[in-house]
């Protein structure tokens, strides 16, 4: 079995609220009623109604910016502006900024959601007031990332250092040997020699 669908209502004035709200659930919806300080935002996230019924003045927030900021969420957010009589014209013109759906005057009675309902569950209007919107929270300022780290070459170019071989034990030994010897036949050679030019005498 589908869940009914649902409806959203804010508005300062709570008879016309309770008027809605009974209306709509003789249409077999289930419809929510914004109160007191009840973030009608989160609301809205909260349920996602197929319609919302909008106050010009919903007690926490302009009726027009609360439209605005759903459409800015829910592009295909079905709005439903109510007002008295005295306030039609203002009505229409936020209806036209915010692209709402069908603009209802008070006092309401079935009928008159039942004449709207075509505009009510028809097409989405364009939202021109969305262009002009600021946005309800700054995006965070725009940091630069890091420089990255020096590359390291993968084969270094040695330092003079690093080019001298530092002789190995058994080399060093050996070259000390060579010298030893080479000491020892100059020695010799010096005392053959000198043996040889005393016999000579």
């Amino acid at each position: 079995m589908s869940e009914n669908p649902s409806s959203l209502i804010a508005m300062r004035d709570s008879i016309t609220a309770g008027r809605i709200n009974m209306i709509m659930r003789q249409r077999g919806w289930q419809s929510r009623v914004i109160e007191g300080e009840d973030s009608l935002i989160d609301s809205y996230l909260n349920t996602r109604p197929r319609v919302t019924f909008l106050g010009l003045d919903t007690g926490s927030i302009q009726g027009e910016l609360a439209a605005l900021r759903i459409r800015e969420i829910d592009d295909q957010a079905r709005i439903v502006f109510v007002c008295s009589r005295s306030k039609m014209e203002a009505a229409r013109q936020a209806s036209h900024s915010v692209g709402a759906v069908s603009v209802i005057s008070t006092p309401i009675l079935a009928t008159d959601i039942e004449k709207a309902w075509p505009k009510i569950m028809g097409v989405v209007p364009y939202a021109p007031g969305l262009a002009t919107l600021e946005p309800a929270i700054p995006p965070p300022p725009t940091t630069l990332p890091p420089p990255p780290a020096p590359a390291t070459p993968e084969n270094p170019t040695p330092t003079i250092g690093s080019q001298i071989t530092p002789p190995v034990d058994g080399q060093v030994k050996q070259g000390n040997r060579g010298r030893i010897w080479i000491i020892i036949s100059l020695v010799g050679l010096a005392i053959s020699g000198s043996i040889a030019y005393y016999l000579t005498i």
